[in-house]
């Protein structure tokens, strides 16, 4: 009866593990740059994107990343990333990168306005969210609003 018992406990608690196991998943699509304010350098407003959503998913954020991703088509992009946490409606620090003819890394903020479906699973298809970065381009100033519009990539999450 122990052993039954102490089987049962080793498999329920086998079970719970798996089901918490943490996946990242990527979404792929289109971005706005809906509004800014205060950018003294370049002003991305109006500005389409190609963008990249990857967080992790089903269980805890240690050991992963969330990031946020926006490739111009004149060839630049910026990236934003979080370590071990998931981005939400308040600012978080972020290691931004500005990639043109170099690369240059920084801090900035970035905070998620609305997000659709809220709850993220490994089985969502798309999700849209909007957003804000402060500090964009280096530029202490400069907020920079956007809106995504996004679909699972199904080559990297299978």
């Amino acid at each position: 009866m122990i052993r039954s018992i102490l089987a049962l406990a080793a498999l329920l608690a086998a079970t719970s593990a798996a089901s918490a196991a943490t996946t990242l998943v990527t979404f792929k699509g289109g971005l706005i740059v809906t509004s800014t304010s205060g950018c003294q350098d370049w002003n991305p407003n109006g500005t389409d994107f190609q963008g990249t959503y990857e967080l992790p998913v089903g269980g805890s954020p240690v050991g992963f990343y969330s990031s946020l991703n926006f490739l111009n088509p004149s060839g630049s992009s910026e990236g934003f990333q979080r370590q071990n946490d998931v981005f939400n409606t308040a600012y978080k620090a972020v290691t931004a990168m500005h990639v043109y003819t170099s690369i240059n890394s920084f801090s900035a903020y970035l905070k998620i306005n609305s997000q659709s479906p809220a709850v993220i699973s490994t089985s969502t298809q798309s999700v849209t969210l909007t957003g804000s970065i402060k500090n964009w381009g280096q530029d202490a100033d400069c907020i920079v609003n956007f809106r995504m519009a996004l679909v699972k990539d199904l080559r990297l999450n299978r």
